[in-house]
């Protein structure tokens, strides 16, 4: 997998982005994806909502993709944010199908043990979700709080990656 990243301030970010989306079935859930123009999946979150990729994208233009356009199987990604939220997106992609971290440990592999929360932060920024599995990290006690998309989105794809 290959995640390509830029690190702009906020009120730049998507600057010049044109995203595709189309919304497909995931395991029973609707999954808002967006790709660029040349073929990176830049979001991927459990909404049937478009605009919820400006979230991530604020000056990005939207367009409807054609069926069939977007080739969820893609495995190029590209993400903006800060230096550490990129080293954390780094990280999560090293957590196998299964594996579950906690925060904790994320934390100390991005050599920040003390700043959880921070990595807490750049865990739930990702604009990528199952691509970038951050459903896969758990807080310290192993339960399943902190999901951008929710606690029961969360432990589905745990349970089906054979987690619980």
């Amino acid at each position: 997998m290959k995640l390509q990243t830029k690190i702009l301030p906020k009120v730049q970010r998507g600057a010049g982005l044109i995203i595709y989306y189309d919304i497909f079935d995931y395991q029973g859930h609707a999954l808002l994806v967006g790709q660029t123009e040349n073929g990176s999946v830049c979001f991927a979150g459990f909404t049937n909502v478009a605009e919820t990729i400006l979230t991530y994208y604020p000056k990005a233009v939207l367009h409807k993709a054609t069926k069939g356009s977007i080739d969820v199987e893609k495995y190029n990604f590209y993400a903006e944010g800060t230096d550490l939220q990129v080293k954390v997106w780094h990280e999560l992609l090293n957590i196998r199908k299964g594996q579950t971290i906690t925060y904790k440990e994320l934390a100390k592999r991005v050599g920040k043990p003390q700043a959880v929360r921070a990595i807490g932060n750049a865990v739930g920024a990702n604009p990528i979700s199952v691509y970038v599995p951050c459903h896969r990290v758990l807080h310290t006690q192993g339960n399943k709080i902190g999901y951008a998309w929710g606690p029961d989105v969360k432990e589905s794809l745990l349970k089906a990656e054979g987690v619980f």
